[in-house]
């Protein structure tokens, strides 16, 4: 399992196998792939499916990664036990480049919930609010998730683990897939104009959590 230079060293893991004709990538999201879907005709030779997976170094160790996959149905239905032994989830989502799509939305809710929980929680402090009280309110509430769950220690504690930093990376790939197949992503492209400011002026964010810090600390 290599990480590949084309995404500046920020992609999670790529994993190549060959066996009976067939390639396989594990990847995570690139600005500069095409999004669209297609059914890549006249590829006879060799069948190529992608498995894009979101969850990260934390899901990998716990063996709970999701495989977002596309490619043809009934080879990804062949080479299920060897995708089983990778992830919890093995879910076809339709031909080459569907895998892409699923994995783009992923990081985009994420990418886009985390600044949305920042400005909450930062309102809710200046108007003198607990934020400890405010958590764990809306952990009963229909706000729950589990991008609010995950910000818990940085809310709550002041913890931000590092981290490599994605949230440039997954929101430019988001855009960049939006404008490829021609729909508007005017929520999108703000989010990462906001994570490339909070960015520089942190002086360099050591994990996308670290977003908290620009909200919640002098």
């Amino acid at each position: 399992m290599t990480t590949p230079r084309d995404t500046d060293d920020l992609a999670s893991a790529l994993l190549d196998v060959r066996t009976r004709e067939q390639h396989r990538e594990l990847v995570t999201a690139d600005p500069e792939r095409p999004i669209a879907p297609t059914e890549q005709p006249g590829r006879d030779a060799a069948e190529g499916h992608q498995q894009f997976v979101p969850g990260g170094v934390t899901g990998a160790a716990a063996g709970t990664l999701t495989l977002l996959c596309g490619g043809d149905a009934t080879a990804i239905e062949a080479q299920r036990p060897l995708l089983e032994a990778v992830g919890a989830n093995v879910v076809h989502l339709g031909p080459l480049g569907a895998g892409l799509v699923g994995k783009v939305a992923n990081n985009l809710i994420i990418g886009v919930g985390r600044l949305a929980i920042g400005e909450a929680f930062a309102m809710a402090k200046q108007a003198g609010v607990p934020l400890d009280r405010l958590y764990h309110t809306l952990r009963t509430c229909t706000a729950d998730s589990w991008m609010l769950r995950s910000l818990e220690g940085a809310i709550l504690r002041g913890e931000y683990p590092s981290g490599t930093f994605l949230g440039l990376k997954d929101l430019t790939a988001a855009v960049e897939s939006g404008r490829s197949v021609h729909q508007a992503m005017p929520v999108t492209s703000l989010a990462r104009e906001l994570y490339q400011l909070i960015d520089a002026k942190l002086g360099g964010l050591h994990g996308s959590n670290e977003v908290l810090r620009y909200y919640l600390e002098p």
